[in-house]
């Protein structure tokens, strides 16, 4: 989201439309630049300037080199006291308040998710300290504290694309067993807590892929579709199914990958617009890695035809593991695996790593590059191919990703096939080894 454009409007009293008409662009173009989908051409950027009577960064870009960015939203992120440093230690189980590093950090980068945590109070102990007594008697836990979990669960999802997965995989054991005993005994707040249940085993398997463990992986989305049918949700069972299915492709096991996705569909009419898309880019890349070109187009304009304008406030949004850019990988990936790497390359460049078109996270940036790099590989444009693997080696360092290492490899590797004896190919070796 675009805070500034959507700040300059809100002091003039302009409606969408309105601001829309000022600039001189549709409608669905300015909200496409609100929403931070799309960015502005330098001779329209000039008219809303104009028009709002702001300079750029007034209006949350900068322009470098004659090229437009987003210009970085500022993020407060909350430091904890020493206080309530050693009081949650303490609940977390450390009794003997020394202040154990990995704890303090885990604590500290929670306030990664900035605002959420800083305005919504997660760290208030008494919540931690009723889920400590869950074994006496589960089904006393009340909604109230539940809901503080939720908070917590919303400021993981805030930061799984980022730089510190890592972190989520130490928040977790905190509090995420208490939860599952509460989920499994029958409570007027079962429901609610299977389903905090089923979010965080979704979250547990996004660390899991992280670290290219996909046994775990597949485990815990295994437990987050049981929780999820307890807790009676569509939506979350789909995610939970949807993220088996990734592992299976993952793994590359294609066909497996398809018959797990094809278990959405009985629902599909069921889920929010969001998963359902999501759904049918899944089945796209399975069908046509299964090598069933007519499914596999079939699918992927099902995706199109059923993303939501409004994504981003979809319901299942938080949990979806889609967006915009999430569609135009999928059907990039697709188009690679239909042997039609120039169209899977459009795809990816309309998102583009190197100098994101639209605001993405830092993990999403590295997976473009990397795809961009295999499509270049498929085109045999060894140059653009060398650029885009130097990056994402450089990227994968920044944010320490064995997913995104792994990647790069496969996709060096298929390089030294298609160029065998190139030297500039043989040089890129070393930066894997540094």
């Amino acid at each position: 989201m675009n805070e500034r454009l959507k700040q300059a409007r809100a002091r003039k009293r302009w409606t969408q439309e309105e601001a829309s008409e000022n600039i001189g662009i549709a409608r669905k173009t300015y909200i496409e630049w609100e929403q931070g989908n799309q960015l502005p051409h330098m001779s329209t950027l000039d008219l809303a300037c104009e028009a709002f009577h702001a300079s750029p960064e007034d209006l949350g870009y900068s322009i470098r080199s004659g090229r437009i960015t987003f210009l970085p939203e500022e993020a407060h992120v909350p430091t904890l006291s020493v206080e309530q440093i050693a009081s949650l230690l303490v609940l977390l189980g450390d009794n003997s308040m020394k202040f154990d590093e990995s704890r303090r950090t885990v604590l500290q980068l929670l306030g990664l998710a900035g605002a959420t945590l800083a305005t919504q109070n997660i760290f208030d102990p008494e919540p931690w300290e009723r889920l400590s007594y869950v074994g006496s008697k589960p089904s006393n836990i009340s909604k109230q504290t539940l809901e503080q979990f939720a908070k917590i669960n919303e400021a993981c999802w805030y930061i799984t694309n980022g730089t510190e997965i890592a972190v989520i995989g130490r928040v977790l054991p905190a509090y995420l067993p208490q939860l599952s005993q509460v989920a499994r005994i029958s409570s007027k707040n079962q429901d609610l807590a299977a389903h905090l249940t089923a979010q965080g085993y979704l979250l547990a398997g996004l660390v899991a892929l992280d670290q290219m463990n996909t046994t775990a992986m597949e485990r815990y989305s295994k437990l987050a579709v049981q929780y999820s049918q307890i807790a009676k949700d569509y939506n979350l069972e789909n995610a939970a199914i949807k993220q088996q299915a990734t592992m299976y492709l993952i793994a590359k096991n294609p066909a497996k990958a398809l018959q797990t996705y094809q278990r959405c569909l009985p629902s599909i009419d069921e889920v929010t617009p969001l998963l359902r898309s999501r759904t049918y880019q899944g089945l796209a890349s399975a069908a046509a890695r299964c090598g069933q070109e007519d499914e596999a187009q079939r699918y992927i304009g099902l995706a199109y035809d059923t993303f939501p304008d409004d994504f981003e406030h979809d319901p299942a949004f938080l949990y979806a593991d889609s967006g915009l850019s999430v569609l135009y990988m999928y059907d990039g990936i697709t188009r690679l695996d239909l042997d039609q790497p120039h169209a899977a390359l459009e795809a990816f460049n309309t998102v583009d790593g190197l100098a994101p078109k639209i605001s993405i996270g830092e993990s999403t940036r590295l997976e473009f590059i990397n795809l961009q790099a295999k499509a270049a590989t498929a085109m045999r444009e060894r140059d653009a191919t060398i650029m885009y693997i130097e990056a994402a080696i450089g990227q994968e360092k920044t944010l320490d990703s064995q997913w995104g290492r792994s990647e790069a490899w496969e996709v060096y590797q298929q390089m030294r096939l298609v160029w065998p004896g190139d030297t500039k190919i043989k040089v890129l070796a070393e930066l894997f080894r540094q």
